[in-house]
């Protein structure tokens, strides 16, 4: 069986992951024998604890007694992780970002880290529910993030996606926005200076976040591709950080 964690060690940090045991005590007694104190135990389906399904982050954070809190946390997508740390453990974020990032790369991300979380706090969760009947079609997939071509391509690629994808619930503004922002990102495609492209990729990033590109008659929650559209819009802000404008 498979277990969910989340425990603190003996310097206060919190920890979280899986753990294979065949019984809640066995986990626990893993656990404790890697000096951890348990604070958390699920069991959880083999798919569920498919360690390829997550990523890890480390975090510095506050408390509810104002104590400094540093740790790490294992979750779908950045976006996941912030909501558990302020939800399940009531924290007050000051620094995220994924676990190869340095301690100097957190500080440096800190203001875009907080303008995020500042959305995050103000978008609710859109309810995965079913899809519109011409939303449904196979021949449109779920635009992915993908690791194997670089940044300005992923930006183009989910540009095409939403201007293919959300064509006719799209406000006429966002459209023309969203032509420009191609143009820009097709034109800074093989420049050195990408500084115009890193601004209106945040700009943009930020509208999806918001929800700001679609007419007011869209109805969010018969778009499961919404969902996706906003990780995969906080997959690329935190790529950003690894990819500075020159």
């Amino acid at each position: 069986m498979r277990y969910q964690y989340s425990a603190k060690n003996n310097q206060n940090q919190i920890s979280t992951g899986f753990v294979n045991a065949n019984s809640p005590a066995e986990a626990t007694k893993q656990l404790e024998s890697l000096q951890f104190q348990v604070d958390y135990l699920k069991e959880v389906s083999e798919s569920e604890g498919n360690k390829s399904n997550y990523s890890k982050y480390k975090f510095r954070a506050k408390n509810k007694e104002n104590k400094t809190v540093k740790g790490t946390i294992e979750a779908t997508d950045m976006e996941s992780g912030i909501r558990r740390l302020m939800k399940e453990y009531d924290l007050d974020i000051e620094l995220f970002g994924d676990q190869n990032l340095s301690d100097q790369d957190l500080e440096l991300n800190k203001g875009s880290i907080q303008e995020l979380i500042a959305d995050i706090k103000t978008r609710p969760i859109n309810k995965k529910t079913s899809k519109s009947e011409d939303l449904d079609s196979q021949e449109n997939s779920e635009f992915q993030v993908s690791k194997k071509i670089d940044y300005v391509e992923n930006l183009i690629s989910m540009v095409n996606y939403i201007l293919n994808r959300f064509d006719s619930y799209l406000k006429n503004t966002s459209k023309s926005e969203l032509q420009e922002t191609l143009n820009i990102f097709e034109k800074t495609r093989y420049s050195e200076n990408k500084a115009q492209m890193q601004n209106q990729a945040k700009s943009l990033i930020k509208e999806i976040l918001n929800d700001e590109l679609f007419k007011e008659s869209f109805d969010f929650n018969d778009s499961p591709e919404i969902n996706n559209l906003h990780t995969q819009a906080t997959t690329l802000l935190l790529l950003s950080f690894k990819n500075p404008a020159q």
